[in-house]
């Protein structure tokens, strides 16, 4: 996905941004048909042969790495204390706060996409304020985004998978 759990070299590489607009989607078979387009220019062919039924692996992958950090081993430097994303519906309350952070940062926010599957709706939806300030404080304070009850999204597994990774 993009999140890698290694602690060993090459040093892990924070991300930073991970959210749901960072996500992009795909299926095997429409992967396939790029990498046969793009080995013969010539080819004709075009998504529209392949209906949705062809497209039954989803693939995600992790993009925009413009805020990545490679974080270094040693005595350099082994996490990061600037913000860099600027939303903070999924940045993790040790960001927010602008304390010191290494690669659980990215887990958290994963965690939160995670929980933004679950419901379809947009994180923290459920808070009545529009103030940016306000979720930053609720973050911060503890407060996370709701979580589909329905056992069709994993049940009690799923969510404590989240929930461990908040």
């Amino acid at each position: 996905f993009g999140l890698s759990p290694r602690a060993g070299p090459p040093p892990p590489l924070l991300h930073g941004d991970v959210k749901t607009p960072n996500v992009l989607l795909a299926s095997d078979s429409a992967l396939r048909h790029f990498v046969t387009a793009a080995a013969d220019p010539d080819s004709t062919s075009d998504l529209t042969r392949y209906p949705s039924s062809h497209m039954r692996t989803p693939i995600a992958k992790l993009g925009d790495f413009g805020s990545s950090v490679r974080m270094y081993m040693g005595k350099l430097r082994t996490r990061a204390n600037l913000r860099i994303a600027a939303n903070p519906t999924w940045l993790a309350p040790e960001v927010i706060s602008e304390q010191w952070y290494d690669t659980k940062a990215d887990v958290y926010s994963l965690a939160v996409v995670m929980g933004e599957l679950s419901t379809r709706q947009h994180p923290f939806c459920e808070l009545s304020s529009r103030f940016q300030t306000d979720l930053e404080d609720a973050v911060v304070s503890g407060v996370r985004p709701q979580l589909n009850p329905s056992p069709a999204w994993g049940g009690d597994a799923y969510r404590a998978l989240v929930a461990e990774a908040w």
